[in-house]
């Protein structure tokens, strides 16, 4: 057979497999829910009546729920708590229980900072302030794992995982920080990203 006909049929093949299993995310970020509630805030349907509002993002077709987890948020400051900086792993772990429990999926965000983490700034966790790259490397590792076996055990292993939050210009600066139209430092951050990655594996 014609080697162009049976490289049009494998890819058709592939196209056709790879198809089947696809299937549609939606959801948001819901990481102040608990905290939110805690404060008497309510939710409501487009006629204004009160709803779980697990049952009304059901109704909007959602079936993903995102999850930002900091590493010790109790180190930021204050006006960062006012924000919404209050999710630790028991946090994390206790809403993820409601969003298993509800039917959705779970997109976990590692900030790997106390507050939070943007192209504007990623700041280092206070624990790991002043450590060498490769330390740093080390305990990102170590901190993925250890929060990724606490919520397997806790039954609620995130689906899908953001390894850093918003990392344009790297993170945990200075020592991860990178210019996306330089060629410096990348390999470090590089480090880190696949010290990350080996973790969620």
């Amino acid at each position: 057979m014609n080697k162009r006909i049976i490289l049009f049929i494998a890819l058709v093949l592939t196209l056709v497999i790879s198809g089947q299993g696809r299937k549609l995310w939606l959801g948001g970020d819901i990481s102040m829910l608990p905290a939110l509630q805690r404060q008497g805030a309510q939710y409501r349907d487009i006629m204004g009546h009160e709803v779980d509002p697990y049952k009304l993002f059901k109704q909007q077709g959602w079936n993903m729920m995102r999850v930002r987890l900091f590493v010790e948020p109790a180190n930021a400051p204050g006006r960062h708590h006012d924000e919404g900086v209050c999710q630790d792993l028991p946090y994390v772990i206790n809403l993820c229980k409601s969003i298993k429990k509800a039917g959705f999926k779970i997109m976990l965000d590692f900030h790997y900072s106390d507050t939070w983490a943007d192209p504007a700034k990623q700041f280092t966790p206070k624990r790991w302030e002043g450590l060498s790259s490769d330390v740093l490397c080390d305990s990102i590792y170590s901190y993925t794992r250890n929060c990724l076996v606490a919520m397997k055990r806790a039954g609620v292993a995130p689906e899908m995982i953001q390894v850093g939050n918003e990392i344009t210009f790297g993170m945990d600066w200075p020592v991860g920080r990178i210019d996306p139209l330089s060629d410096d430092n990348w390999e470090v951050f590089g480090a880190m990203l696949r010290a990350g990655c080996k973790a969620c594996r």
